[in-house]
């Protein structure tokens, strides 16, 4: 462990998990577990972000690492409902790199930074093709996403079937132009 390295309570789980400064979350010695040890977390394929699952008395609740890390280290005086990453990159948990915001504080950061890409309007064909390359496991959803100039999980409604592709359910008017998109040779695996 590094000597930066810094390691706090984390409320409501005092005296059980700690969190570091540097995105760590530990489950401190007790009477079932003999030594400190760091406690393995998982990424959310939903959201991108790493979890970890904190027991207490029996009962097992899933926590967002980055979550855990500023409920123990950043003061929230505001009452600030999410954590913003201020680089943008969801698996790096640093407390230098998290802070409060609000949800319009935490989108306007997105599209300030290139985050979020909101640019929605496919056209029919788009879809279609989005949905055979999704199906086809050929590309990453998010390398769809950037093809296609929309985001990961738009991608994904689309190529799960949650998206509808007709004119009546699809929030997307076809124009009747046939998408031109070219797949670039780099993007492929």
């Amino acid at each position: 462990m590094s000597k930066n390295e810094i390691w706090k309570d984390i409320p409501n789980y005092e005296g059980f998990y700690q969190a570091s400064s540097l995105g760590k979350i530990k489950r401190l010695a007790s009477k079932n577990c003999l030594k400190d040890r760091l406690v393995k977390g998982r990424l959310n394929r939903a959201g991108g972000y790493y979890c970890v699952k904190l027991s207490k008395y029996g009962n097992k609740k899933n926590k967002q690492v980055h979550r855990l890390v500023a409920l123990a280290f950043i003061p929230n005086p505001k009452n600030k409902p999410q954590i913003n990453h201020k680089n943008g990159k969801k698996k790096d948990n640093n407390v230098e790199n998290l802070e409060w915001a609000t949800a319009s504080e935490n989108i306007n950061h997105g599209h300030r930074t290139g985050l979020f890409n909101m640019k929605r309007k496919l056209y029919k064909d788009d879809m279609i093709s989005i949905k055979y390359i999704y199906k086809s496991k050929f590309l990453s959803t998010r390398k769809i996403a950037f093809i296609f100039g929309t985001d990961a999980s738009y991608v994904s409604k689309i190529g799960r079937g949650l998206i509808k592709i007709t004119n009546k359910e699809n929030p997307v008017k076809s124009s009747g132009k046939k998408s031109m998109r070219k797949i670039p040779l780099y993007l492929i695996k």
